[in-house]
């Protein structure tokens, strides 16, 4: 989305997956793409204006995720800008949706049993979900650098980033509105 904001040399790139670096090296013919361990650390001694994270916090466990805000948080100058995405809060609908008729798709069975194994007393938990937590579903992302406890499916609530990451960053803009983004939006700035 940025490109033409930034000199290509300041593009930065990481991901966990191998593949997806392989694939932003020929997607994307400049800036510097690296591979980073699950839960380890950004690979530059750098300091960034601005990182975006697109469909990546919509898949990590509150554990996970809180690990890479800190990373995150470290590696943006003083009143940076972090760009991120999360599932919209209607996916706690399409959950409920998919465990009372499972049988509707091969997408429902399996969101059913996540949801079941995760949230065992659904009836009650999906209807009620606290705004200020995060509703995570843990399905592994089926490699081995994607442990099952650490990635699945996340809604992340305005309210929740106030409490969890007040102290780190300052939301500037929280946007649920899918005829703009299938996925929510959220514009923060780096704070201390």
């Amino acid at each position: 989305m940025f490109l033409r904001d930034f000199k290509t040399e300041n593009i930065k790139g990481v991901d966990i997956d191998p593949q997806m670096i392989e694939l932003l090296k020929k997607i994307i013919t400049v800036g510097e793409y690296r591979i980073c361990e699950n839960k380890g650390k950004i690979p530059w001694n750098l300091k960034f204006d601005l990182i975006t994270s697109y469909s990546v916090f919509s898949h990590l466990s509150e554990n996970n995720g809180f690990h890479w805000i800190k990373q995150i948080h470290n590696v943006l100058k003083s009143d940076g800008l972090l760009i991120i995405t999360s599932l919209s809060s209607s996916f706690i609908q399409i959950c409920k949706s998919a465990v009372i008729n499972p049988e509707a798709s091969d997408w429902a069975k399996n969101l059913s049993k996540g949801v079941e194994k995760s949230y065992p007393n659904w009836k009650f938990d999906l209807d009620k979900f606290p705004n200020n937590k995060i509703f995570y579903l843990s399905t592994g992302g089926g490699f081995d650098w994607t442990p099952e406890n650490d990635y699945g499916w996340a809604v992340l609530s305005k309210n929740y980033i106030k409490e969890k990451w007040g102290n780190l960053f300052e939301i500037l803009d929280f946007v649920d509105d899918q005829s703009k983004l299938l996925q929510v939006y959220i514009v923060l700035r780096k704070i201390n």
